[in-house]
């Protein structure tokens, strides 16, 4: 005797209704982390291009360095500004050279989440090429 299957069993129906639900969770849930994501990125964008700036003003003696070998600096226009930035550049002589300095820039800001972040970048450069401010007596 042979049995006919006419359609799917309630079993079969039930597991594909899983596996359906499933994958509309995890896109919905990629869905969702995007904006935050894409923000964090632009911000991480605009501190990479804070930091570098920074840097080449450094390189160029626009910025003085003073002799404590840190400073502060203010914070750029407000439509460039991140919420909190502050960026903070210090300057150490290599170990064994004299010739050179090791400037590490910090930028830290807070990000949309209120949340504390920071990045930041070390480079060398020869001692020459930089502008130390003169100390006041």
């Amino acid at each position: 005797m042979r049995r006919h299957s006419r359609g799917f069993l309630l079993v079969e129906l039930i597991v594909a209704l899983g596996i359906f639900s499933g994958v509309v969770a995890v896109m919905l849930l990629a869905l969702q982390r995007s904006p935050e994501t894409s923000a964090l990125d632009m911000e991480r964008t605009r501190t990479a291009c804070r930091i570098e700036r920074v840097l080449q003003e450094l390189r160029r003696g626009i910025i003085p360095v003073p002799h404590d070998h840190s400073i502060t600096l203010p914070p750029p226009a407000e439509d460039a500004a991140l919420p909190g930035e502050k960026c903070i550049v210090k300057v150490n002589p290599w170990d064994g050279h004299e010739a050179l300095h090791r400037l590490t820039v910090t930028v830290h800001w807070q990000s949309r989440r209120k949340r504390q972040r920071s990045m930041s970048a070390t480079t060398l450069v020869r001692t020459k090429r930089l502008k130390f401010a003169r100390v006041k007596p």
